[in-house]
């Protein structure tokens, strides 16, 4: 078999090359294309930069509310028994006068330290330490109210109480923490709309001075508005002995008819038998 020499091997291959590299039955490319290739390879293979450590912390904090809330929703048991005793005076004005009818309270303040007497405590709250003893004095009260007959049948009445309870000690010198005193505002109108029933209608505003450090998860309070109204049979209001007193008498009179009918006697004399007996 006849053999090709070496320098003749590489032509023929270099121009097999050739051919195949500028065959036109093979796609080709130019330059441009291959540098952007290139550079999209590049853009490819680089690192991405890290995110703010801002962006870090705000993710982070996220991710781990569940677990804190969770954590800090966890049942508590406490079991705790409060005494204590305590006294306070209290003075009260009432003033009527044709239809107008004008009263007043005042409750001082009551000084009061409970004991504790517990028996669970899971909460590690001071305030339930067994054997504490806590400030828990009931605020001072002033009140103020006014009725008045506007007609025969309908009386109007206004009133207005006021706590003092940032003058009051608390748990936890919780009383600082209330931008001012609570207070309630009440207005009422009753019409007796029926010789057996009274129809009525009152709103209540109530305004306190809590704050978002005041509120707790044992203790939370708020501003209210209150309206109601009310109906009320007055044939089953009273004094049960009134009732029977009542009763009585009408017992009497019909005992009374009942020989004006079997003696016949001229009314006249029976009403002068009666007044002689009065």
């Amino acid at each position: 078999m006849p053999t090709i020499p070496t320098r003749a091997t590489s032509v023929i291959s270099e121009s097999i090359t050739k051919q195949a590299r500028w065959s036109p039955l093979l796609p080709t490319r130019s330059r441009g294309s291959e540098v952007q290739g290139s550079s999209r390879r590049s853009r490819c293979q680089e690192r991405p930069s890290k995110p703010p450590p801002a962006v870090l912390g705000l993710v982070r904090t996220l991710l781990g509310a569940p677990a804190a809330l969770a954590a800090g929703s966890v049942d508590k048991h406490i079991e705790v028994k409060q005494t204590g005793i305590g006294i306070a005076p209290i003075i009260g004005l009432h003033l009527s006068y044709e239809g107008l009818n004008v009263g007043a309270r005042y409750e001082f303040r009551t000084a009061l330290e409970v004991k504790n007497q517990t028996k669970a405590n899971d909460s590690g709250m001071e305030q339930f330490r067994d054997g504490a003893k806590v400030a828990n004095d009931m605020p001072a009260v002033l009140a103020i109210g006014a009725s008045y007959r506007i007609l025969p049948d309908l009386t109007a009445s206004v009133g207005f109480n006021h706590f003092f309870e940032k003058q009051a000690r608390m748990a936890g010198d919780k009383q600082k923490a209330l931008s001012h005193n609570t207070s309630e505002y009440l207005f009422g109108l009753e019409w007796n709309a029926l010789s057996w029933l009274d129809v009525s209608a009152g709103l209540q505003l109530t305004r306190k001075g809590v704050t978002d450090d005041y509120q707790s998860n044992i203790h939370f309070d708020m501003s209210s508005n209150s309206l109601w109204p009310r109906c009320r049979n007055r044939s089953h209001q009273g004094d049960p002995a009134e009732h029977r007193l009542h009763a009585h008498r009408l017992q009497e009179a019909h005992e009374g008819d009942r020989l004006l009918r079997l003696y016949r006697l001229p009314r006249g004399e029976h009403q002068g038998h009666r007044g002689l007996h009065t």
